[in-house]
């Protein structure tokens, strides 16, 4: 322990529910990624295994925070409130997307609390997990708008109705996925 001090009860409790969010995120994605390995979608289950990872890599940071501060997790069960059974592809990403403006809301609730205790250091280290949120919001908001344009534009919900019609649509999406996102 390197002794930076113990945090505000308020803020262990807000970093407790971080670490919980963060490590079901992992089983959100993987259930993504399974699901489009299931159906063919390679680049996809690759895609959206790397944010599986990723999110695991964001509960060790929160985990780590914590102990820094001396403190200990306080793990526990959680609620799995997202479904394995997707219906289209593209709800794979639009359901993601709501996942990860959660995650950004949860992490801005720790940024506004620790300004309002005091908690400096806090505020600090959370800002860095906040500007990765954003970036986060936006990749899945650009593979959308991808979507949407795919479908003609215009209003979201006929686009991808319409996008979901077009056999080829995901298959091309996986493709350009891969050539875009994946490493």
């Amino acid at each position: 322990m390197n002794g930076m001090g113990m945090l505000p009860r308020t803020i262990l409790d807000l970093l407790q529910n971080q670490y919980k969010h963060e490590s079901a995120n992992h089983f959100r994605y993987i259930a993504r990624s399974s699901w489009a390995n299931k159906r063919g979608f390679n680049n996809t289950a690759v895609y959206f295994a790397k944010e599986a990872n990723g999110e695991l890599k964001h509960s060790s940071i929160v985990r780590d925070y914590i102990e820094q501060r001396n403190e200990a997790v306080e793990p526990s069960g959680f609620a799995f409130d997202d479904s394995s059974i997707f219906k289209t592809f593209d709800e794979l990403f639009t359901t993601a997307l709501k996942v990860e403006q959660e995650t950004t809301d949860l992490l801005n609730n720790i940024y506004q609390e620790a300004i309002a205790v005091g908690d400096f250091m806090t505020s600090t280290w959370v800002q860095q997990l906040i500007t990765e949120q954003i970036e986060e919001e936006n990749i899945y908001q650009t593979i959308i708008d991808r979507m949407i344009q795919r479908g003609g534009g215009g209003d979201e919900v006929t686009a991808l109705n319409n996008f979901r019609k077009d056999q080829s649509a995901s298959h091309d999406l996986d493709a350009w996925i891969g050539e875009t996102f994946n490493d």
